[in-house]
């Protein structure tokens, strides 16, 4: 029985489920009032003066992002185009599902290192505190003045700190360094700024794995 299974599976994970929806409703906590449509920005203005195709899409967005190093951003939404996925109509359920990439960026972080390091409940309480500002803080809100792209940078950290996590603390080979390195290679082309937050999420794996070894 699928629902048996789910229980048990609960009944196992319940801290990882508890970590994971704190650090949801957290992430709608500091965002939740950009899910709707909101000022400082000229996307809902300019949504209903332009004429939605793919063609517009190619021109507007996916070559001028190219030439500056985005491009994944705008290849993802030229394809995307063909499905009828308009990026400039403000949508509450794609900014949501952004927020949600926030938390669930904020549980990846701090479950692997309660996993690795923590040995009370009290610990795992401070990680959870120390690990919040790196993904929820005032500098991302200026992510979602642009409701065209926040989707794709948001779903870009997501998926860059499960590769930091990967590089960090599992044990890479030749084979799987190559995949990392092309993750990244992708990843980094959503969204130069998630180079900076690597680098950060790199020194503080660090830091830690350093603190640990002297302990």
């Amino acid at each position: 029985m699928l629902y048996e299974k789910i229980k048990e599976w609960i009944a196992v994970h319940w801290k990882e489920c508890v970590c994971l929806i704190c650090s949801c409703i957290l992430a709608f906590i500091f965002y939740g009032i950009y899910a709707y449509p909101h000022y400082a920005t000229d996307t809902y203005k300019i949504v209903n003066t332009i004429k939605f195709s793919p063609e517009m899409i190619w021109n507007d967005y996916t070559v001028p992002y190219i030439k500056v190093g985005r491009y994944t951003l705008g290849l993802m939404m030229y394809v995307l185009s063909f499905f009828g996925v308009n990026p400039l109509v403000n949508n509450i359920f794609s900014n949501s599902v952004s927020i949600l990439f926030f938390g669930i960026s904020l549980f990846l972080v701090v479950w692997k290192i309660n996993e690795r390091y923590s040995k009370s409940k009290v610990q795992i309480i401070e990680i959870f505190i120390y690990t919040v500002p790196i993904f929820l803080n005032p500098l991302y809100t200026d992510w979602f003045q642009f409701p065209e792209c926040v989707f794709y940078y948001s779903l870009g950290l997501m998926l860059m700190t499960r590769e930091v996590l990967k590089i960090c603390f599992e044990k890479m080979d030749i084979k799987s360094g190559i995949k990392s390195f092309l993750s990244l290679f992708i990843i980094f082309g959503i969204y130069q700024m998630l180079i900076n937050i690597f680098a950060i999420l790199v020194v503080v794996f660090l830091l830690i794995n350093w603190n640990e070894n002297e302990n």
